[in-house]
């Protein structure tokens, strides 16, 4: 398996254009992206490259591509879909067309999609006569409490803060006629959720104001007695918001923290590398793939600055991390073969019930002679997922595909049965197949 970390640190204008090709190449099919979608799958930030040669298109004219060529060829793609006819440019989009109208006009250098078309394909305009009803709006007045009714009454349905859209679509009052009467949709929930007492939000993205997260926090913080409480406690606790939401509000967690008279327990003594590679790699195996650094911010208990101050950067974290976990898994004991004359030696203790009153009454010896662990190590364990693409080796299943997915690690000889923690005997399975399996050998 080709495991390596999803950037290069070190790279030059000919390793740059050898990086564009490839991209473009495996992923895109030589049709040229934009900057932010290229950064998906290169190991060189679309931002690094735009630096090097002064903007993004010049790196795609130095590497032979030109998005005004590329533009072009998308353009005549639709027409050719069009039978060579006249079309809008909701039929271009509608059809599979990459580029907005602004990035056309400035690639094909037209000033208007009518001599967009004429002067680059050759098609004119075929003139149409359309009649169109006007209709009288409907003017209508509300009072606040209507307003409010209406808002409580799809709140309810949703089980959740509706969103613009969401009360768009559901609702039986207009969202202007919010925004004409509190000044915005954001604000006109405010009042809702002031008026109505909808402290408790359903939803981590539902709006909030530091003193709904601080009375949130203060109900978290009473149900353990520590002076310590870190984000990875408050989200056990049953917290629903993001570290970035308390960032936004309050400059940092520990901030928060603070104005409820706790610590936030994290500082630049108190945590090992060994603390920071164990979050990496629970972040890790949640996604199925390697964590970015704002999804540490979102998923995590130890804030990306931390890593930044260790390793100088997030990508230098990266790699430390992967250098410590290839190293091979600490030391596993011998595991010397039986003899055909030697008896099988178990731990009872490990077995189940009915198992332990059979071997009881047999006259063999049942005597534990097992030398590792039951629990595998954190370096061994994702060994054995990194070996296994972090998928289910049996239905195939993975974290980043399937969201919520939990990934174990088993033994394929049972341990109960003297099957050893070792390297070659353990197998990832997801939640759902190892409990199929249960106590039994492949």
């Amino acid at each position: 398996m080709d495991f390596r970390p999803k950037r290069l640190t070190k790279y030059d204008k000919e390793t740059i254009i050898i990086e564009i090709k490839r991209v473009l190449s495996q992923y895109f099919n030589n049709q040229l992206p934009q900057m932010k979608e290229f950064s998906k799958y290169s190991r060189i930030s679309g931002w690094t490259i735009s630096k090097y040669f002064g903007t993004w298109s010049n790196a795609l004219e130095k590497s032979g591509y030109s998005y005004s060529d590329d533009a072009y060829r998308d353009l005549k793609k639709a027409a050719d879909l069009n039978n060579g006819q006249f079309f809008s440019y909701g039929y271009y989009r509608k059809n599979g067309g990459r580029y907005s109208f602004k990035l056309l006009k400035k690639y094909l250098k037209c000033a208007d999609w009518k001599s967009l078309l004429e002067n680059n394909l050759s098609l004119r305009k075929i003139r149409l006569i359309r009649v169109v009803k006007v209709q009288n709006k409907r003017k209508s007045l509300f009072t606040e409490e209507q307003l409010f009714l209406e808002l409580d009454r799809i709140w309810k349905k949703l089980g959740k803060r509706p969103t613009y859209l969401e009360f768009r679509k559901m609702g039986n009052i207009g969202t202007k006629v919010y925004e004409r009467r509190f000044g915005s949709w954001t604000k006109a929930i405010e009042a809702f959720s002031l008026k109505y007492g909808y402290y408790n939000q359903s939803n981590e993205k539902s709006w909030v104001t530091p003193g709904l997260l601080l009375a949130e926090l203060k109900e978290i913080a009473s149900k353990t007695p520590s002076q310590i409480i870190t984000f990875d406690d408050y989200k056990k606790l049953g917290g629903i918001h993001s570290r970035i939401t308390f960032q936004n509000h309050f400059g940092s967690w520990a901030k928060a923290v603070q104005q409820i008279g706790k610590k936030d327990g994290v500082g630049k003594g108190l945590i090992t590398s060994e603390n920071l590679f164990a979050e990496i790699q629970r972040i890790w195996e949640r996604l199925g793939r390697q964590p970015k650094k704002r999804e540490m911010a979102e998923y995590g208990s130890i804030p990306s600055s931390l890593y930044e101050q260790r390793f100088g950067s997030w990508i230098k974290a990266i790699y430390a991390f992967c250098a410590d976990r290839d190293k091979v898994p600490e030391n596993q004991p011998v595991i010397s073969p039986k003899t055909d004359n030697e008896p099988i030696k178990i731990d009872v203790l490990n077995k189940p019930k009915e198992a332990v009153k059979a071997e009881k009454s047999s006259n063999a010896e049942q005597i534990i002679e097992m030398k590792t662990s039951r629990t595998p190590s954190l370096r061994l364990r994702f060994n054995v997922f990194k070996r296994d693409g972090f998928k289910c080796v049996r239905c195939g299943r993975s974290p980043s595909n399937h969201a919520g997915l939990i990934l174990e690690v088993d033994h394929i000889k049972p341990y109960s049965t003297g099957g050893e923690t070792v390297y070659e005997n353990l197998q990832t399975l997801c939640s759902d197949c190892n409990r199929g399996k249960s106590n039994l050998s492949e």
